[in-house]
């Protein structure tokens, strides 16, 4: 059970894990606001050739 016990180390490698995470749906968010700016994209080009 001692084993559980959080030490500073581990502390910190949580934490790492926790601003990594972050950083990730941080990106993910850009990804995303740019696969919606292609999609736009596409969908005008679409609208321009079925004219």
């Amino acid at each position: 059970m001692d084993s559980f016990a959080l030490t500073p180390i581990d502390e910190m490698s949580s934490n790492k894990l926790v601003d990594e995470k972050n950083l990730l749906v941080r990106d993910n968010g850009f990804m995303l606001r740019d696969m919606d700016r292609r999609r736009d994209m596409i969908a005008l080009r679409l609208r321009e050739f079925g004219k």
